[in-house]
């Protein structure tokens, strides 16, 4: 509106009277002084600032745009002071000084802050270049984010015309080099956990002396290095050899580690101990020999297979290195902490797995035959005594064939149950025999037997072999 008023004067039309709208002007001038007043006093302490502003800037920024909407308008109706004198005036020039002193105030205290902060911005770039955490475990990079912050604000005091302290423009010519080491640390020390997280927990007692490598060569950065340092590339370089290092011997360990004994592992878990015939019943006498001849095979394969898990456990670990180095003298017992001790513990567990994987591969067998015994429902699909099959929808046929003879006055089953469950026993007996080398204490035999899934196994068989004598007892003449 006072834009247009001076057009007016300057126009044609100079010499009109428009005194009284600069007096309409004036009275909505001071209701924005006092509109700006309360804008100021509710925002004060929380200015809206843009989004990529840094704080400081942004309420020097807000605090100009306040004081322009003031300002603007004060320095036209300046020039009609001899038109406009009267109280109203004054009152408004009063009201306007008021508000102008308290902006240039709230800039003036914020720029005061900012200064006094950044001078003692430089000394945090004296601080080490990594730093361990006390309550997280790892290694973090030691950067403050005020650094950052004092950069960025500087580039904003800069646009607004402020005098930026020389200790800033200091650093702000070496920003580019800081955010570049910063980005290599972060990168370093992720490709560092990477590593590390990718070794499996069997191995990582292994890798401790490879580890230990890497965390002497980040040693210096958390000691000595400061971010002025001149020697930051060949810091980082140090550490990329030994995490290189530690990166091929975990990979060429976890390769040995999860395909071939791990694959060797599985492969024993799903030995077949016994084949049962599929098509017709068999006499326990042949089942037996069946049995033995498959377990004995299967035998030869499985100690071939344990004995390759040796072989790679010893390409892991150096024969013959398992003598610990700082043992108690008092307790007798091992200290847990060295290497040969984590050799000695990774060969237990080598050995534990070698154990599970024969139970499984035992009671794979026990629960195929304790299904086999469990016989619901067959029906013979001729009249034949020695022809068996299957419908398509009955159950699997019998597992023993038996005969049942006339022996007046009673009908005599041959073999006999008791027979029956004599050669069964013997046939589990032969599977649990397998000649595989261990470093157990217990005979590998003993282990499998007293393991308590194949115990509880063999209850079930016993119960269910019990339980269809009794039933076949009750059949009378």
């Amino acid at each position: 509106m006072l834009e247009l008023l001076a057009v007016f004067e300057s126009g044609p039309a100079a010499r009109l009277d428009l005194k009284q709208n600069y007096l309409q002007l004036l009275q909505r001038y001071s209701q924005e002084l006092e509109l700006i007043r309360k804008t100021y006093d509710s925002q004060k302490d929380r200015p809206h600032i843009g989004r990529h502003q840094p704080p400081v800037a942004g309420r020097i920024l807000w605090c100009r745009l306040l004081f322009r909407r003031i300002e603007a308008p004060m320095l036209t109706l300046k020039k009609k002071l001899d038109d406009l004198k009267g109280p109203e005036m004054t009152k408004v020039i009063r009201s306007y000084n008021k508000m102008a002193v308290v902006l240039l105030q709230y800039e003036a205290q914020h720029l005061r802050v900012w200064i006094e902060a950044a001078e003692s911005a430089p000394h945090l770039l004296n601080v080490t270049l990594l730093v361990r955490h006390k309550n997280r475990k790892g290694v973090f990079v030691n950067l403050d984010p005020l650094v950052r912050d004092v950069l960025e604000e500087g580039r904003w005091m800069a646009k607004l015309g402020v005098a930026v302290p020389k200790a800033i423009m200091k650093m702000a010519a070496s920003e580019a080099q800081l955010k570049a080491l910063n980005n290599q640390l972060q990168e370093l020390l992720q490709d560092y956990d990477s590593v590390v997280g990718k070794i499996p927990t069997l191995l990582l007692p292994l890798m401790q002396p490879f580890i230990r490598r890497v965390e002497a060569a980040l040693s210096p950065g958390l000691t000595t290095l400061s971010w002025t340092a001149l020697n930051t590339d060949g810091f980082v370089d140090s550490v990329y050899v030994a995490l290189k290092e530690l990166e091929q011997v975990s990979k060429a360990a976890t390769d040995l580690l999860e395909c071939r004994i791990g694959r060797l592992l599985q492969d024993m878990s799903s030995c077949h101990l016994q084949d049962l015939p599929e098509d017709s019943p068999v006499s326990p006498q042949d089942l037996l020999l069946q049995t033995e001849a498959s377990v004995k095979e299967a035998a030869a394969t499985l100690s071939w297979q344990s004995q390759q898990v040796e072989k790679y456990l010893f390409e892991l670990v150096e024969e013959g290195s398992f003598q610990c180095l700082h043992p108690d003298s008092i307790q007798k017992t091992r200290c847990q902490s060295c290497l040969p001790c984590d050799f000695y513990t990774l060969m237990g567990q080598l050995c534990n797995l070698n154990t599970e994987a024969l139970v499984k591969a035992t009671k794979s067998c026990l629960d195929a035959l304790k299904r086999r015994l469990h016989v619901l429902k067959y029906q013979p699909s001729s009249s034949s005594y020695s022809s068996y099959s299957c419908s398509s929808q009955s159950a699997a046929p019998p597992l023993f064939r038996a005969s049942i003879q006339l022996a007046i006055p009673n009908i005599v089953l041959r073999p006999s149950l008791d027979n029956i469950q004599v050669e069964q026993a013997a046939g589990r007996d032969a599977g649990d025999d397998l000649p595989v080398k261990t470093r157990a204490l217990k005979p590998l035999d003993k282990q499998l037997v007293e393991h308590k899934d194949i115990a509880k196994s063999v209850q079930q068989h016993r119960h269910l072999l019990l339980d269809n004598q009794m039933k076949l007892r009750t059949v009378k003449l």
